[in-house]
């Protein structure tokens, strides 16, 4: 029975009115393909190598199936099996320096770039020994020195990363370039960012190659319930950019179409796209053949897809040239019994150790400069002129720095903290991206781990939520759940631009999100100096950092001397103004209000000390406790909301660490209302904090009326 008609007995694949019918043709029909592999002009050795890297791939999913059945295995394991010829024949072209990214089905491309077995299993294990030291499981895997960058279970997640290493390999500007690759399946190409990084790969003609591997389903659903059409390659045609939709179980057929299209890459003539169509033997994840059968899928399909073994194929053609079974039956027995020795051995290797568990979240303090800092002239500049004053500085003495984002060539969508930068370092360095918050942030984060310390601009914090996955699920958690071995040195430019009538979409400060996350500095500076010294601090960190800058705080000036190279480890939170009545802590413009409130204070008497946090994530609580130990009374103040706000954590953390019966008052807070910003003028008003409330909560605070 053909795979149509076994779908036309199942009432889940009838889509009444659709009239769907396959643009894949033969291709989406196991049963029209059973004839032998035309092996053309390639070598035999070269075949021969091909039908081991498929064998090895083979059996190690296998023998990780059998530990999970017997209950070695824990984490979720997401096999390729039957899906082998797309990642090798892709491979065979590939080099070390090369920028491969993987996605759930991850052991096939980690071992097709000749990373170690063993590493693998060890890693599955949650063995310090592992690829990842334990840290990544089946789903996070690392070889760098292979040219495997990484992998994510996060559907089309690592396609903007793999399209940043493919902008920082065009950045390299070698004879032949290298390529960025990003592996996924056929579900992946339902999400935005897979056509935002389409675009963006066509538009700077990067040396991309995205592989799909369309295994015509995405989780348990078929792809003719998902897609108006089962040939993923029309993504690559509206994009215009070199494709090739290829029979993914024929090894030579993707051999042949991924020299052709990475030769291109590498000769600086763009993009391509790769589909490969073939076929999962197994369940979405786990090691049951039978998980979908009968639900989702028919055995009968199942069964004649298993006709196409890509490896079974492979040798069939292989025996023309006089390369026999015999000679296969005991390349595979080799490959197993190394593989079964490699996961007896994993079993016994020792365990992550426990203070491994911290000692991946950020990275060490660098060794920093004890020399003083000579007395040198000073230049007067704005809050925003100072955040230009770091980005001019880092781009002329840091080379590995460049520049991302929308509107960083307009004269206003950033205000003056771009001002002619591209003009200055030229548009090669000074990036203006479409609009894609999401494939421009990844892109960032990849270009990091490809070398370079990138800096990513959204010209508001509430565009930026369309990137999160990039910040909360890549560059934040890079470094850990790959064992410390990488690390995203990425900074991303949130700015907060309230008021004026904007309203809910346009005024959020969104810090407090970002500051829940492990991994990920945040950064808030409420000076001049700290607007352009924090920023040349965060660039030059080896952790991803999200700066936020608020256009409230623009107005200010100050006289700075010549910048200089800064650890951000080594900022501390600055006491901005001393008192002993009471402790204001705050970040960003909320410290500007504060010492205003505490001017105010001062005329009725009262004496505030005013505390900058600086840095928001991780928050040294330390200053806050000296200070709030002697004044015995805590007032948190954030531009934020009070709910599950930074307020809250403020209290929590100092009045967890002052002695008891320290305070003199139960501690207050002054945030935004809880509500989404109104666009009325006259709501504005009392919506925003001001001086005024601070100082009307203090002193109530003080006189014992809180």
């Amino acid at each position: 029975m053909s795979t149509k008609a076994a779908r036309a007995q199942n009432a889940f694949y009838t889509v009444p009115g659709q009239g769907w019918t396959s643009d894949l043709k033969d291709l989406a029909d196991p049963t029209c393909f059973t004839a032998a592999i035309d092996l053309k002009n390639v070598a035999t050795d070269t075949l021969v190598k091909a039908l081991h890297d498929m064998t090895l791939i083979r059996v190690a999913e296998e023998v990780i199936a059998d530990m999970v059945v017997a209950g070695d295995i824990k984490c979720p394991t997401h096999l390729a099996i039957g899906q082998e010829a797309a990642s090798v024949g892709v491979a065979a072209h590939l080099r070390a320096t090369d920028r491969a990214f993987g996605c759930h089905r991850s052991h096939s491309h980690y071992l097709a770039m000749g990373a170690p077995v063993k590493e693998l299993i060890a890693e599955t294990l949650g063995k310090v020994t592992g690829c990842s030291k334990g840290f990544g499981g089946s789903m996070h895997l690392f070889a760098k020195e292979f040219g495997f960058y990484g992998s994510v279970p996060i559907v089309a997640g690592t396609i903007p990363l793999a399209v940043g290493a493919a902008m920082a390999a065009k950045m390299d500007n070698k004879d032949s370039l290298d390529v960025g690759v990003a592996y996924f399946g056929d579900g992946a190409c339902e999400e935005g960012v897979f056509h935002e990084c389409l675009n963006i790969a066509a538009s700077f003609k990067l040396p991309m190659i995205f592989v799909v591997e369309n295994n015509l389903f995405s989780s348990h659903l078929d792809i003719h319930l998902r897609q108006p059409s089962d040939k993923i390659a029309r993504f690559a045609e509206a994009a215009k950019i070199n494709h090739a939709t290829v029979d993914g179980n024929d090894v030579v057929a993707v051999m042949e179409a991924a020299g052709d299209l990475i030769g291109k890459a590498r000769r600086g003539e763009g993009p391509a796209l790769i589909e490969c169509v073939t076929y999962r033997w197994r369940g979405h994840v786990g090691p049951d053949e039978n998980i979908d059968v009968g639900v989702r899928r028919t055995a009968a399909e199942v069964a004649a897809w298993k006709k196409r073994d890509p490896i079974g194929r492979l040798l069939q053609s292989l025996e023309a040239r006089g390369y026999t079974r015999a000679q296969y039956e005991e390349l595979e027995a080799g490959i197993r019994k190394q593989i079964i020795a490699d996961g007896e051995q994993s079993k016994k290797d020792p365990w992550p150790d426990n203070s491994m568990l911290l000692g991946t979240v950020y990275a060490a303090p660098k060794k920093t400069d004890t020399k003083p800092v000579a007395v040198t002239p000073t230049k007067t500049m704005n809050y925003g002129e100072a955040i230009r004053a770091g980005h001019e500085y880092l781009l002329e003495h840091h080379k590995d720095v460049f520049v991302f984002g929308q509107g960083v060539w307009s004269p206003w969508y950033v205000g003056n903290s771009m001002t002619d930068l591209d003009k200055q370092f030229g548009r090669d360095r000074v990036i203006d991206t479409p609009v894609s918050e999401a494939a421009a942030t990844g892109a960032a984060v990849g270009a990091s781990l490809a070398g370079y310390r990138p800096i990513v601009i959204h010209p508001r914090i509430d565009f930026m939520i369309l990137a999160t996955d990039a910040i909360t699920n890549q560059a934040a958690k890079w470094a850990h759940m790959l064992g410390g071995q990488d690390r995203a040195k990425v900074t991303i430019r949130g700015i907060i631009n309230r008021g004026g009538e904007q309203g809910a979409q346009h005024s959020q400060a969104l810090h407090s999100w970002f500051a829940h996350l492990p991994g990920l500095r945040v950064v808030m500076p409420a000076t001049v100096a700290d607007a352009r010294d924090l920023f040349i601090a965060s660039v030059l960190s080896d952790d991803p950092v999200l700066f936020i800058d608020d256009r409230w705080c623009y107005d200010q000036k100050d006289d700075l001397p010549p910048a200089r190279d800064i650890d951000l480890t080594t900022i501390k939170p600055a006491v901005r103004r001393e008192g002993t009545d009471i402790t204001l802590v705050a970040a960003s413009y909320s410290v500007v209000q504060s010492l205003e409130a505490a001017q105010k204070l001062e005329t009725m008497g009262i004496s505030a000390e005013v505390i900058d946090l600086r840095t928001i994530n991780p928050i040294d609580h330390s200053v806050a406790v000296q200070s709030v130990t002697k004044t015995g009374r805590l007032l948190a103040v954030d531009g934020g909301w009070s709910n599950c706000g930074l307020a809250g954590e403020i209290i929590a953390g100092v009045t967890e660490r002052v002695a008891f019966g320290t305070l003199k008052a139960m501690p207050g807070r002054v945030t935004l209302t809880d509500a989404p910003a109104p666009t009325s003028r006259p709501l504005e008003k009392i919506y925003y904090t001001s001086a005024d409330d601070i100082a009307a909560r203090a002193v109530a605070m003080v006189k014992g009326r809180a």
